[in-house]
């Protein structure tokens, strides 16, 4: 009841606040979230839960939003308030025996009903919502406007890809949401930090005692395959032709012994 009476009148985040619904609820459920942030502006997160009490515990655990970072939760971090609401919920699959009228495929129809609220509330980005509403003439095509401004959403990604190996991701560079711009700089720091830190592990890895041993050895084998390589003249072979060389030229010079002259002796009678 609370949700057509929303949708009915004039958006506000008093209005939202008006939805409630059983919170404690701890079967199948599809529920919002609508966060008011230090922008002054009121953005709306639409999701499904297989238990609705342990899933808005978690929406409150400030811990598990750290572990689990999204949008959505840096959406809740950057806000004055928020208010979750219960848009729908599902019986369980079967009464005693007999298996209920189309819960034969219970996660199927939760998504098919998260969808339907992503659309009603215009929580998808619009190059998504523009496909499903384009044929619906009754249908508004973009954001709703209310008491606050126009309300943006927090959903990225279809949920009838939930359960699917391949979901289809939409790029969010060009929005001119600025909590989206904002958000969009924080996911690529970590990866940047993270890629600078696997690069100094690697750069200490090759600098250990062991990496610069195997580095020299490897040095040391290179130069002895070059020096086998290259001719090599014994050093004996050196100096006993140096010193033949200095024996020669010292016979030689002057300082050396001269041949003798032949003298001539004469006699007297």
């Amino acid at each position: 009841m609370g949700v057509w009476t929303f949708l009915s009148g004039r958006w506000s985040l008093d209005a939202l606040k008006m939805i409630g619904g059983d919170l404690k609820f701890e079967g199948r459920s599809v529920y919002l979230d609508g966060v008011f942030g230090l922008d002054r502006r009121v953005r709306i997160y639409v999701g499904q839960a297989t238990s609705l009490r342990q899933r808005v515990a978690q929406h409150l655990n400030f811990r598990y939003r750290r572990d689990n970072p999204s949008l959505h939760y840096h959406a809740m971090q950057y806000s004055i308030y928020n208010t979750i609401g219960c848009l729908a919920t599902l019986p369980p699959s079967s009464m005693g025996n007999h298996a209920l009228p189309g819960m034969d495929c219970p996660d199927l129809l939760l998504n098919l009903l998260e969808m339907w609220m992503c659309l009603v509330f215009r929580t998808l980005p619009s190059p998504i919502s523009d496909i499903w509403l384009h044929e619906v003439e009754e249908a508004s095509k973009g954001r709703k406007k209310g008491k606050e401004g126009e309300f943006g959403g927090l959903n990225i990604a279809s949920p009838l890809d939930h359960g699917g190996k391949q979901r289809e991701w939409v790029d969010l560079s060009d929005s001119d949401d600025p909590l989206f711009v904002e958000y969009m700089n924080l996911t690529q720091r970590p990866f940047t930090h993270q890629k600078k830190e696997e690069e100094l592990k690697v750069k200490e890895e090759q600098d250990t005692p062991a990496e610069r041993k195997k580095k020299y050895a490897e040095a040391a084998r290179r130069q002895r395959n070059k020096d086998q390589d290259s001719i090599h003249v014994p050093q004996w072979v050196v100096l006993g032709s140096l010193a033949v060389a200095f024996g020669f030229i010292i016979l030689n010079s002057r300082g050396g012994p001269q041949p003798q002259s032949q003298s001539r002796v004469h006699f007297r009678p």
